[in-house]
């Protein structure tokens, strides 16, 4: 018997009806390209048949079988393999075959969302070099929402790694589905198509267009995005990499929730971790938790961040980077609204310039990186501080005048009332008049140390 037919059989037909099914329907290769109304189609023209031309009543149970044996045998192709039964008996394949059913619901229902959620995460243009990293993840986003013409997501046209690693494990099917799906083939160039057609839009009227010129009449998605990354992840911009994850790794620490929330040192951190990644110098898992021990300086974490090092040199296994940012995070108490409330978003965006709480006026790597506003804020620092002695001097010297200005007038003042009281001439001709009087006359008309001192000397003298 032909595989095609012992699924068949095991499916719920009797030899008759197998030999008829293998004559109409071929073999296992050819139910890979039946859709699941083709398949129903079929069944009910074989229930509508009489009896002496060949009916054949499936029913049910037996018409959803064979439309998960469809499925079941796409599924092959979306990981790139030849169907096989191999290892199956009846109660396997009956499982097989319904775990495939299941998975095409599922997409089915995501695809009936995928075009509003794809939509809400376009990448955008694709403008300056500066965007590249944050936009290749973004349309990486993208391209895994929607899927293509075997219902595989359209990130598989762009993987970075063309071989099949036939050792390797995946946590799901459709991860193992990105990673294998034939990189030929009619389905391929359909989907190549479809995301040139994307990454077209992105990038035309951009610098990034003119890398694509080139290679545009191919309409080959796969070979718009290594063309990008070979401009990108070139060596100038390799080098500009290199700088940021070295200036990241030297600079980034983490004190308190008043200097930088905890989450944003951990995003900063996997920043880092990625880049040099991507510069072929990858941090070890125990490397990314001494990188968290040394950063972490904030007295509120001394005490957890020692216990987890005290575990984790007892047992090397014990945490992660992961979870050892997790159960940190857990203990860092949030920030009190009234302090949430006094930052804004220009002091997110000095973050980049700011050290122990002051604009950082030293040596900037990355100077080329900063935002122009941020730029003047620095250079406007550095003059304020080469300034410093002058401004300081003639600081002092207003003060002075000041000073000379208010004990004048309170001359005045104490004049101008010593007359008032004594019934004397006119305010100004009092106050011009006035000769300089003693610092506490002020005060003696209003019960003054004078009037105190006169009043104890009586007493004495009584």
């Amino acid at each position: 018997m032909t595989p095609f037919g012992r699924v068949l059989k095991w499916i719920g037909y009797n030899p008759t009806q197998v030999k008829v099914f293998e004559e109409e329907l071929g073999d296992l290769p050819t139910m890979g390209s039946a859709t699941r109304s083709e398949v129903a189609d079929v069944l009910k023209m074989y229930a509508q048949r009489t009896a002496s031309a060949g009916r054949i009543v499936s029913g049910l149970v037996k018409t959803k079988r064979m439309q998960a044996l469809a499925h079941w045998v796409r599924d092959f192709r979306r990981v790139g393999k030849e169907v096989t039964i191999d290892g199956l008996e009846e109660a396997s394949f009956l499982n097989a075959i319904s775990v495939s059913a299941e998975r095409a619901a599922a997409r089915e229902a995501d695809r009936a969302t995928a075009d509003a959620r794809a939509k809400e995460a376009s990448p955008g243009k694709l403008g300056s070099e500066k965007e590249w990293e944050k936009w290749e993840t973004r349309l990486i986003n993208q391209l895994s929402i929607l899927q293509g013409v075997l219902e595989v997501p359209l990130v598989y046209v762009i993987r970075e790694d063309s071989e099949v690693d036939p050792n390797a494990t995946y946590e799901t099917f459709t991860e193992e589905c990105i990673a294998k799906c034939p990189l030929e083939g009619p389905f391929f160039e359909a989907d190549a198509r479809t995301v040139h057609q994307l990454i077209e839009s992105y990038t035309t009227g951009e610098n990034s267009e003119v890398w694509l010129k080139k290679i545009r009449r191919h309409q080959n998605g796969r070979m718009d995005m290594e063309a990008l990354r070979s401009h990108y992840r070139g060596e100038g911009n390799q080098t500009r990499r290199i700088t940021d994850a070295e200036t990241t790794r030297d600079t980034l620490y983490y004190r308190g929730e008043s200097s930088m929330a905890f989450a944003t040192f951990l995003a900063k951190c996997q920043r880092m971790f990625n880049l040099f990644d991507q510069i072929g110098e990858p941090y070890s898992e125990s490397a990314k938790l001494r990188f968290l021990f040394d950063k972490v300086q904030s007295p509120e974490l001394k005490h957890p961040l020692e216990a987890v090092r005290t575990v984790v040199s007892m047992n090397p296994d014990a945490f992660t980077f992961t979870s050892a940012a997790n159960h940190l995070s857990s203990l860092v108490k949030p920030r009190s609204k009234r302090e949430l409330s006094m930052v804004t978003t220009a002091d997110i965006e000095k973050a980049e310039i700011m050290k122990d709480g002051k604009i950082y006026t030293g040596y900037y790597p990355n100077w080329r990186q900063i935002s122009k506003e941020n730029q003047k804020l620095v250079i406007a620092e550095r003059e304020r501080l080469e300034k410093g002695g002058k401004s300081g001097t003639k600081s002092k010297k207003k003060h002075k005048d000041w000073k000379k200005t208010v004990k004048g007038l309170k001359k005045k003042i104490s004049a101008l009332k010593r007359k008032v009281k004594d019934g004397g001439s006119s305010e100004d001709e009092s106050v011009e008049n006035a000769p300089d009087e003693p610092k506490n006359d002020a005060g003696n008309a209003f019960g003054g140390r004078s009037e105190k001192a006169a009043k104890k000397k009586k007493v004495h003298n009584n």
